[in-house]
């Protein structure tokens, strides 16, 4: 190409992620995939050879001159291939000011080619590095696939030469690859896209530009469309750093450079500027100087000048931006009139700014011939002192440099404090705030403080206003400090007309306040914002204060500059002033100030100031007319210690301060170091509930008393606890009524109660409760504890089975607390925000039985900020002493209260510490256990004479069973509770009339539960099957008869039937474990394994294998899925009525007449569609399996609604809701150190060379190096399911993608050596005490033997919840038959492809079963066709698919 062509273009080459699939990148997976294929040119040509297009790709044999202005729009040759550069063997010969381009300084770029993997599937381009050794580095690491990376290397050279007149480029050879999708660069075009993006969206951080910044209309366009660079949020951030940070941002001769520039952009601008130890930069406008000298307003108190200093402009936190404002009447407002930089707010950089002041007014009123004088200087200020020492040196100053000066400098001195008011508006608010110290200002007399403060300024005169002053103190002898701070020498002339020194009528013509300054801060950042570099910052001053030179131009009155600035009035808080006496609304006397923080121009105004002040003159005035032993006695019973708050103890320390209270003695132990003493007994006793397990970590924070029903539940069966227990719980009994009123039959009740007292921990208050009894407590207490509360109706009869409800009677049921704790704790509900009305006491019964002791008295409130996570309380000792007690106050000692009780306890009224609110509130019962004792037996003696209830043990503390003593009534067998999932449950017991043998509520499909087979029980005739069973078996020493004949076989099921043979009456098949001897169903066995059983195989109940498998450590393999026949145990499905076909799960068969018979538990959640009778046993020829790969059979078959089983949370959805389980303390602490390695379990596990025990087990079960990855580790050891849900989180929120990617860890060796970390650090000390352990090795020996012996035990033990909880059998069989029932993959074929029912028409009611199953059923590993959605050419008969069911055929 010629020297002469035009000069190249700068074109964007389109957005491509940083490694994206070969399709994304718009062009065929051929032209980029395929190494061996060749890229597309670089240079391109639009019609004209003179058009060069430079877009960082360059190819193809070509050459090209460059000029070097040419240069800068293609950034010095910048290109996207990976490229090492590499200089000629004769550069000593070669110069870039050569005048010849042959002579010029050469570079040599060679391609670097690039690396992919050798997986014909997997389509990511690696980037390679420049140098042979780093690439070779590069390719050992395996794909990000797995596969294994091959470097294709290039032959293209590229040749620049640079001498005098620019470079000439030189390509040779044409790339044989595709373009790296990993780009490291921007064109310049691409960089001036980006820069104008950010500059029009300044305050748009990196995730803003990449999503695309926020506009009116919706997001705007994203910089990763500019590039694929721009796709990182990380490079979009240094980028944009390097906008932002604008000129100043670099080096001192930039900044110098910059700040010269910015001189010459805002000519008269910056007054002054100085750099050093005091850095200023005054800056002031023509316009803001001419603003200076204005006319005497009479009529207002809006003369002079205002002057404060803003914390929030500058991004610099050390910098200030003081600001000097006026009143001007042409706009009717404030404006600024000087502006200030200043890096600190010592009376030097005060001094500077008044000074630039005082010079621009000497100056303004000298070129209009004014003479100056000091009135010109009148000002407003706040009470800083560097702000005054400032502004007087300046006035000193000022006046010490002009001739016409005659005074000294004491008198300049004296005259500048005849030139500055005070802020009144800052004592204001400390008078407020010492009106919310009760300590300071007693309870009630706040309104006395302020009118007396009021009378220091109406006081014409020195001599009043110290009467007025000392009658203060006087009153209020805890405010001397804070006065004497206000009226001494330095504060009073600026604040009280009695002490001031400047001239009456100038006090008068002069604002009271800075506020006007307040609300210029305001305004600056409303209109430039915050956090301002410097010369940025220097610039929004600039526009700020020409834009009130332009609202000044506009309100010119003539034509045409008059325009309108605002609508309505110029100060419309004038209006509201008016009409209600302030200038708004929330300005109210009583409304709340915030807090401000605490500076040198503030007095001593707190109560720790005050009161600690107070206290030493106390102390000293005792300590004269009372010994020093005396004074220790006194200190020690009037400090009240309590315990000093560490490490998230606040839950702790308030329940037991509160309990202290309940229990405690007429006098507090008498301890030398109390709070020490404190101090060990609760972080003992805080480990001591962590060994228990009843909180999970020291430093979790807890709710109050959360952790006592823990305690309790675990005291209870100790011997000598039963008392100590319902010291803090009490008793309640539901009974159950139903009512059954029919026109053919005759009426009758049936009740159920529970037979056992229920223990009751809590008792909370809510919204509805609130609502109910509209806030009063006591009025809830009373029904609370009614032996006749009105009954609660129930939406129907509690006789129900499978979602059926077998009776139409009217149900309800009451609740009688029997019993009530001494210590009586009543929770708030978090989320209720209401008031309650707490009496000081709770009477349960008549004040006669009050006066034995029955009255429970308040104790005291817990209360809890949720935005601070802390609790404290407000309490009363026996002593009747009130205390607020905060843990991390005065190092836990309680602050006293002098209020009345009502104020701050009882009460609908209550003062609270602010962001707090009442968690629980605690009462005593006065008599203690023997009013508790009289309270039981009212309360039973009630019960049964209005309910019929009896009890076998009438005695407090001894176990006690419940009953009813109902005339014409008797107790239900447990043979006849059909409707129950356990019918002989002994946790309730229900009772009917004697004289019906049978009523009629039990009339139903299940009228009772028949007769066992007689092959199904141990004391009947054996099956043939069953006999071939003994025979190989270890012969018995007596027949099951002898040896049952009294208390019968155990029977212990894992559906949750247990007890003995004699006592339950068993209906189906049952079989019998060979090593506990236990029996269980055939059909509750899970996926019907012991009904497929051969007569040699021997079965083994559950809890009998898993932990055989755990000790043996069988992995199961996977099985190839096959069509599985129908067995007990196993679900199927059955068709109801003549249309429908719905899920059972199968227990029997039988042959009866000729006839194949299946006895099925239908799914409770079935919807039936019609009201046929559901029968038991139903015929074979009606039952089908779930057709596995059988696609016409399932065509022809319409499903019956029912509630999905995978619909129903199991287990396995509490394991994997990691959102709902935060991570406890120990998990994080435990977890975290080895985040690192717990990554590279998770995805390289094959590369890991710490001793991982896990890994071991694996390789050591035949396993190869292949099945680190694959291979899976069920133990969990003692982890409750809520523990391992909250391991699980932690990988969530800890492991890169770990939420997308569980099936790398969940249940891999990741999550077991997590766990193995965990259950170490459980058992550490045990470990340690073992014999083996090597004390003379090396840590990482011992480190290896703690980990092997965690997972030994990790093997070796399991969870009590999982061995002795029920099983749901019909959830858990049904869910398995889902599965394979809706299953879409290559095993289940064409069948899985959404076939049920294509040919037979829709499911009732239209149901869609699909739009349930999980994600996960589907594979997605077969190539659907849409032919395989066709009806068939002989559809169903009669119907018409519904519009809505066009979803199966899509």
């Amino acid at each position: 190409m010629a020297s002469g062509q035009a000069p190249p273009k700068i074109v964007n080459s389109g957005a491509q992620p940083s490694i994206v699939p070969f399709e994304h990148q718009g062009k065929t997976k051929a032209a980029l995939g395929d190494p061996h294929s060749r890229s597309g040119p670089a240079k391109k040509l639009s019609g004209a050879a003179d058009e060069f297009v430079w877009d960082g790709w360059p190819d193809g044999d070509f050459e090209h001159h460059f000029s070097w202005e040419e240069l800068k729009q293609t950034n010095n040759l910048m290109v996207h291939w990976s490229c090492h550069a590499a200089g000629a063997n004769d550069h000593h010969k070669r110069s870039d000011c050569a005048k010849n381009w042959e002579d010029g300084a050469l570079l040599i770029r060679y391609c670097r080619g690039m690396i992919r993997c050798d997986h014909t599937e997997c389509q990511i381009i690696i980037r390679p590095q420049t140098r042979r050794l780093k690439i070779q580095e590069q390719c050992q690491h395996p794909c990000r696939c797995g596969g294994k990376l091959t470097w294709f290397e290039c032959n293209v050279v590229s040749k620049i030469w640079t001498y005098d007149g620019g470079k000439y480029f030189q390509n040779i050879g044409k790339h044989d690859h595709a373009r790296l999708t990993h780009k490291l660069h921007l064109l310049p075009n691409e960089r001036a896209e980006f820069e104008a993006i950010v500059r029009t969206n300044p305050k748009a951080g990196p995730l803003a530009l990449l999503v695309g910044a926020p506009g009116i209309e919706g997001p705007g366009r994203s910089v990763a469309d500019i590039t694929s660079v721009l796709a990182n949020k990380d490079r979009i951030s240094k980028e944009r750093q390097h906008i932002t940070s604008g000129p100043g941002g670099g080096s001192a001769e930039t900044f110098l450079q910059d700040f010269a520039t910015l001189e010459e952009e805002y000519p008269n601008f910056i007054l002054y500027s100085q750099i050093g130890a005091v850095t200023v930069i005054v800056m002031q406008s023509p316009f803001m100087r001419s603003q200076l000298i204005k006319e005497f307003i009479q009529t207002e108190a809006i003369n002079g000048l205002v002057t404060d200093a803003a914390h929030g402009f500058w991004r610099n936190k050390n910098a200030l931006l003081m600001v000097s404002s006026v009143f001007t009447k042409d706009l009717l407002c404030w404006i600024p009139v000087l502006f200030t930089y200043s890096n600190g707010a010592s009376a030097k950089h005060y001094e500077s700014h008044f000074f630039a002041l005082y010079e621009s007014i000497g100056q303004e009123a000298e070129e209009r011939g004014i003479l100056v004088v000091d009135e010109l200087f009148l000002d407003v200020v706040d009470f800083s002192e560097a702000q005054r020492q400032g502004k007087t040196q300046a006035f000193i100053r000022f006046w010490q440099l002009r001739q016409d000066n005659t005074r000294s400098e004491d008198e300049l001195r004296e005259a500048a404090s005849a030139i500055v008011k005070g802020c009144r508006e800052h004592f204001q608010r400390g008078v407020t705030r010492l009106t919310r110290i009760s300590a300071v200002i007693p309870f009630g007399r706040a309104t006395a403080f302020e009118f007396r403060v009021q009378g220091l300024f109406d006081a014409e005169d020195l001599a009043t206003f110290g009467e007025r002053a000392a009658l203060i103190i006087k009153e209020f002898p805890k405010t001397e400090p804070w006065l004497s701070w206000w009226i001494s020498e330095t504060h009073a002339p600026l604040l009280f007309p009695a002490h001031r020194k400047m001239k009456p009528d100038l006090w008068e013509s002069i604002p009271d306040t800075t506020n006007a300054e307040e609300s210029m801060h305001w305004k600056l950042y409303a209109a430039t914002g915050r956090d301002h570099v410097l010369l940025e910052g220097i610039r929004s001053l600039y526009a700020f204060s020409d834009h009130y030179q332009r609202l000044a131009t506009a309100n010119l009155s003539t034509y045409p500059c008059g325009v309108p600035i605002r609508y309505g009035s110029a100060e419309p808080w004038k209006l509201v002033a008016s009409r209600i006496g302030r200038t708004k609304p929330t300005r109210a006397p009583e409304a709340y100030e915030r807090r401000r923080y605490k500076n040198d121009g503030r007095p001593p105004d707190t109560a720790k100031e005050l009161a600690e002040t107070r206290s030493k003159s106390r102390k000293l005035q005792k300590s004269q007319i009372r010994s020093d032993e005396k004074k220790a006695e006194t200190l020690e019973r009037n400090i009240y210690q309590s315990y000093p708050w560490s490490n998230n103890s606040c839950w702790l320390d308030t329940a037991l301060e509160l309990l202290f209270n309940v229990v405690a003695a007429s006098n507090h132990p008498r301890i030398k170091d109390r709070r020490t003493w404190l101090t060990e007994q609760r972080d003992s006793y805080r480990t001591r509930l962590k060994h228990y397990r009843c909180i999970s970590a020291e430093d979790d924070l807890k709710s109050l008393f959360g952790w006592l029903s823990t305690v309790l539940q675990r005291e209870w069966d100790k011997e000598g606890c039963i008392y100590s227990a319902t010291y803090f719980h009490g008793y309640r009994v539901k009974l159950r009524i139903c009512t059954t009123i029919k026109a053919t039959e005759p009426s009758y009740k049936h009740y159920q109660i529970t037979s056992e007292p229920q223990k009751t921990f809590e008792y909370r208050l809510n919204s509805q409760d609130h609502q109910t009894y509209h806030g009063k407590v006591q009025s809830w207490f009373r029904q609370m504890t009614s032996m006749n509360p009105p009954p609660h109706t129930l939406a129907q009869c509690f006789k129900t089975k499978d979602g059926v409800c077998l009776c139409q009677g009217d149900a309800c049921d009451i609740t009688l607390n029997i019993m009530l704790p001494v210590c009586l704790i009543i929770w708030v509900e978090d989320d209720d925000l209401n008031v309650w009305d707490f009496p000081i006491t709770l009477r349960p019964l008549t004040k006669e039985a009050a006066a034995d002791g029955v009255v429970y008295d308040m104790v005291g409130r817990g209360l809890h900020s949720a935005e601070q996570q802390h609790f404290i309380t407000r309490f009363r000792t026996p002593q009747g002493k009130i205390y607020t007690y905060d843990g991390q106050l005065a190092d836990g000692v309680a602050t006293a209260h002098t209020a009345k009780l009502k104020d701050l306890l009882s009460g609908p009224e209550v003062v609270l510490p602010s962001g707090y609110k009442t968690n629980v509130v605690i009462y005593h019962l006065r008599g203690g256990t023997g009013a508790q004792r009289t309270l039981y037996a009212h309360q039973i003696a009630a019960a049964k004479r209005l309910h019929q209830i009896v009890f076998t043990d009438e005695e407090l503390g001894l176990a006690t069973t419940v009953g009813l003593d109902l005339e014409g009534y008797e107790q239900m067998p447990g043979i006849k509770r059909t409707w129950m999932v356990n019918p002989y449950s002994k946790k309730v017991a229900d009772y009917r009339p004697t004289a019906f043998s049978e009523t009629p509520s039990e009339k139903g499909p299940e009228k009772h539960l028949p007769e066992p087979p007689i092959f199904s029980s141990p004391l009947k005739a054996k099956t043939p099957i069953a006999r071939r069973r003994a025979k190989k078996r270890r012969a018995p020493s007596t027949s099951p008869e002898s040896d049952h004949r009294l208390s019968g076989p155990p029977f212990y099921c894992r559906c949750g039937l247990r007890g003995n043979w004699n006592e339950l009456a068993i209906a189906e098949p049952t079989i019998e474990c060979h090593m506990c001897e236990r029996w269980s169903h055939i059909a509750c066995q899970k996926g019907g394994r012991a009904s497929r059983l051969t007569p040699s195989q021997k079965f083994t109940c559950d809890d009998c294998m898993l932990p055989h498998l755990l000790r043996q450590n069988m992995i199961p393999k996977p099985r190839r899925k096959r069509r599985v026949y129908n067995s007990p145990g196993k679900g199927a499905l059955v068709r109801h009525g003549d249309t429908y076909w719905y899920p059972v799960r199968l227990i029997a068969s039988r042959r009866r007449d000729n006839v194949t018979e299946w006895q099925v538990k239908w799914w409770r959640g079935c919807v039936f569609a019609d009201d046929s009778a559901v029968g038991c046993w139903v015929p074979a020829e009606r039952v089908v399996d779930e057709l596995w790969q059988n696609r016409e059979e399932r065509r022809k078959i319409r499903l019956g609604r029912w509630q999905m089983a995978c619909q129903v949370p199991g287990i396995e959805d509490q394991l994997l809701d990691f959102d709902g389980h935060v991570p406890t303390a120990e998990i994080k602490t435990v977890l975290t150190p080895h985040q690192e390695l717990l990554t590279r379990l998770t995805y390289q596990p094959e590369d890991v060379t710490e001793y991982i025990p896990a890994l071991e087990d694996i390789l050591s079960n035949d396993h190869g190096p292949e099945s680190l990855r694959s291979g899976t580790v069920p133990h969990t050891g003692e982890l409750s399911l809520v523990e391992r849900a909250q391991v699980g989180s932690w990988f969530i929120h800890n492991i890169t993608d770990a939420r997308a990617k569980q099936s790398l860890w969940v249940g891999r060796a990741a999550y077991a050596h997590a766990v193995t970390l965990l259950l170490a650090n459980r058992h550490k000390e045990q470990i340690l005490q073992e014999s083996k352990y090597p004390h003379n090795g090396t840590r990482a020996e011992q480190d290896a033997f703690i980990l092997e012996k965690a997972y030994e035990h990790q093997k070796g033990s399991v969870g009590d919840e999982y061995l002795s909880a029920d099983t749901d059998v019909d959830q858990e069989c049904l869910l398995s038959f889902e599965e394979r029932l809706f299953e879409n993959s290559a095993a289940a074929g064409v069948a899985g492809n959404h076939q049920w029912g294509l040919d037979a028409g829709p499911h009732q009611d239209n149901w869609n079963p699909y739009q349930y199953i999980p994600s996960w059923w589907n594979y997605e590993d077969r190539d659907e066709r849409e032919s395989e959605l066709e009806v068939s050419a002989h559809p169903f008969r009669g119907e018409i698919w519904p519009q809505s069911l066009t979803f199966h055929v899509l």
